[in-house]
């Protein structure tokens, strides 16, 4: 071996000796030792999700999940043209809305008129 091979292999057992310590030596907290909770949703949020079909707008309805903005303004032309939904399952009438969709949003909307 020559003396540059020997340079070059000394310094490779440095350099890995560093990578070695530096993870021997980092705190545990850094290395993922360290817990996520999720905050219990409150009844004021639960409220503040329920979307009224009968008055909701385009960019409303597009939060609701399974629906985007394409059905979402399919919704409120439907509305427009036929008047206030009376209950969850006309949905059903709109075109691109079927029964998967129509379940995921259920516990979502309500249709009550919203007059006072």
């Amino acid at each position: 071996m020559t003396k540059t091979d020997l340079f070059l292999l000394g310094l490779t057992v440095l350099f890995l000796l560093a990578v070695a310590l530096t993870w021997l030596l980092t705190p545990r907290t850094a290395r993922g030792d360290y817990e996520i909770e999720a905050e219990q949703p409150t009844e004021d949020a639960a409220q503040l999700r329920m979307v009224n079909i009968n008055t909701a707008g385009v960019d409303e309805l597009d939060s609701l999940p399974g629906i985007g903005p394409v059905l979402a303004q399919r919704i409120v032309d439907w509305r427009t043209k036929n008047g206030p939904f009376t209950d969850a399952a006309q949905l059903l009438e709109v075109d691109g809305i079927g029964q998967t969709v129509l379940e995921s949003i259920q516990d979502f909307i309500v249709t009550e008129d919203t007059q006072e």
